[in-house]
């Protein structure tokens, strides 16, 4: 995990399970996965997290939503190749990007 952001910050840029958690809880977790995690991986996280916290999550598809997380916000992006950019979609597409709360 990368950790020069602040206090309360985890960015996760290697496998959720190559990696024990921050020592304590925290406010945002930024993950972006390249498979459809499991539940227990999505547990995992929340574990890591303070009540309230938030997570965004992207990945290829939108997961299930997990226990321990409600759905603040959710979007669909496909890729503009002729532009070398991301174009939102209304629904589904190449790249799904949630805002997760901790409950």
């Amino acid at each position: 995990m990368d950790s020069p952001y602040p206090d309360g910050v985890v960015v996760a840029t290697t496998s959720i399970e190559s990696w024990r958690g921050p020592s304590h809880p925290v406010e945002l977790v930024v993950w972006v996965a390249r498979n459809a995690p499991s539940v227990e991986r999505f547990d995992c996280v929340r574990s890591w997290m303070r009540e309230g916290a938030s997570l965004i999550f992207g990945g290829k598809a939108a997961p299930e939503l997990p226990a321990g997380f409600s759905l603040a916000s959710a979007r669909w992006f496909t890729r503009d190749e002729a532009r070398y950019r991301l174009v939102e979609l209304g629904s589904e597409g190449d790249l799904f990007v949630g805002h997760l709360r901790a409950v």
